[in-house]
């Protein structure tokens, strides 16, 4: 993804795709080149810890 200016979308837009990829069943690798400004590296740390977080907490309800 790739545009003149900063704050368009393209990560949003990069992670949204890539999940609908997977969810119909496909491989997807999703590639953060950001180095200056890791901002998708972010959201999946947070994305993986919630998701953890449920899981570690639905295994103890069973």
């Amino acid at each position: 993804m790739t545009s003149a200016l900063p704050g368009e979308g393209k990560t949003v837009l990069a992670a949204n795709l890539a999940l609908h990829i997977a969810q119909m069943g496909k491989r997807a690798l999703l590639v953060d080149a950001q180095s200056y400004r890791p901002e998708l590296s972010k959201s999946m740390e947070y994305a993986i810890a919630a998701a953890s977080s449920t899981i570690s907490r639905d295994a103890r309800a069973t």
